[in-house]
C-alpha cells in the first residue's frame, strides 16, 4: 500500500509541474484544469494522512506550496467555466447577452494576467518538498499499519459526509460536502490501485464519481447565479427582468442537481462503507 501511495503521489506532483509550466506559458485552459485536479488529489492524500498521523509529522510546507498554486488558478478557472455556460442562458438574456459575455471575457483576461504574474516566479523545485514531507510520513508506520489506517481514514471520512448530509444544509455546507466527496473519491482511487484490495475495484467508484460530478454542476450554477448578480449590480441592470430571470434559472438548475444528490448520496456511501469493511474482513 505504501508503494502504491508513493507512486500515485509522485505522479500527481509531476502532473502539477507539467501543467503549471504549460499554464504559465500560454494560459492553457486544460492545463489549468489538470493542474488543479492534481493539486486536489495531493491535498486529499495529505488530509487522510493527517487524520491518523496527527502531530507526528507536519505538512505545513506542502499545504502552503499547494495553496500558492491553487488559489491564483481558482478564479481564472471559475470564469472560464462560466463562459462555457453561456450557451445555456443566451436565449434568456438576448438583450444584454453581448454585454455579459464581454464582462466575462474581461474577467478572464484580468485573471489570466494575475495568474501568470503570481506564478511566473514560482520555483518548480519547491514541489520536491511535497515528496519529501510525504516520504517522511510513510516511514512512521509499517506496511500493514499504514494500509489499515488508510482504510480507516476513508471510513471516517464517509461517516463525516453521512452525518453532515443527513441535515438540512445551506450552500456553504454543501460546498464542504462537495470537497469531502472529492477527497473521498481521490483516496479511494488510491485504494483500488493497490493489490491488497482484491475485493475493491475502480468500477466500484463510478457512482461516487457521478455524485461528485453532479455536485460540480450544482457548484457551477450557484457560481453562475452569483456572477450574474455581480454583473447586474456593476452594470446597473439588476432591475432588468431578463437579468432577474437568469439568476432564477441558475438557482433552479442548481437546486435540481442538489435534489438528486440528496436522493442518491446516502446509498452510495453505505455501499462503499460495506465494500471497504468487507475488503478488510477478507484478508
Amino acid at each position: 500500500m505504501k508503494k502504491t501511495f508513493r507512486k500515485y503521489l509522485f505522479c500527481q506532483v509531476n502532473s502539477t509541474k507539467t501543467n503549471l509550466l504549460r499554464a504559465i506559458e500560454d494560459g492553457n485552459e486544460e492545463a489549468i484544469h489538470q493542474m488543479r485536479i492534481s493539486i486536489k488529489r495531493i491535498r486529499s492524500m495529505i488530509h487522510i494522512l493527517e487524520q491518523f498521523l496527527q502531530e507526528q509529522v507536519s505538512f505545513e510546507d506542502s499545504k502552503e506550496i499547494l495553496k500558492s498554486l491553487f488559489k491564483p488558478a481558482g478564479q481564472l478557472r471559475d470564469y472560464q467555466v462560466q463562459y462555457t455556460l453561456l450557451d445555456e442562458i443566451e436565449d434568456e438574456i438576448n438583450d444584454i447577452f453581448p454585454h455579459y459575455r464581454n464582462w466575462l471575457l474581461a474577467k478572464i483576461t484580468n485573471s489570466q494576467i494575475i495568474f501568470q504574474q503570481s506564478l511566473s516566479s514560482f520555483k518548480t523545485s519547491r514541489l520536491k518538498n511535497i515528496k519529501n514531507e510525504m516520504g517522511i510520513s510513510l516511514q512512521l508506520l509499517d506496511e500493514q499499519s499504514f494500509t489499515n489506517k488508510y482504510r480507516d481514514g476513508c471510513l471516517i471520512l464517509i461517516s463525516h459526509i453521512e452525518q453532515k448530509s443527513s441535515n438540512k444544509l445551506h450552500d456553504r455546507q454543501w460546498h464542504q460536502i462537495r470537497r469531502d466527496v472529492k477527497t473521498l473519491l481521490f483516496n479511494l482511487t488510491v485504494l483500488t490501485l493497490d493489490k491488497s484490495m482484491n475485493n475493491f475495484k475502480k468500477n466500484d467508484l463510478h457512482k461516487l464519481k457521478y455524485a461528485g460530478d453532479i455536485l460540480g454542476i450544482w457548484h457551477d450554477w450557484i457560481m453562475c447565479s452569483n456572477h450574474f448578480a455581480t454583473y447586474s449590480k456593476e452594470s446597473g441592470t439588476q432591475n432588468n427582468k431578463n437579468a432577474q430571470r437568469v439568476i432564477e434559472i441558475a438557482s433552479s438548475k442548481a437546486n435540481s442537481h442538489l435534489k438528486k444528490i440528496e436522493i442518491i448520496l446516502p446509498e452510495i456511501l453505505k455501499n462503499l462503507k460495506t465494500l471497504i469493511i468487507n475488503s478488510r474482513c477478507s484478508e
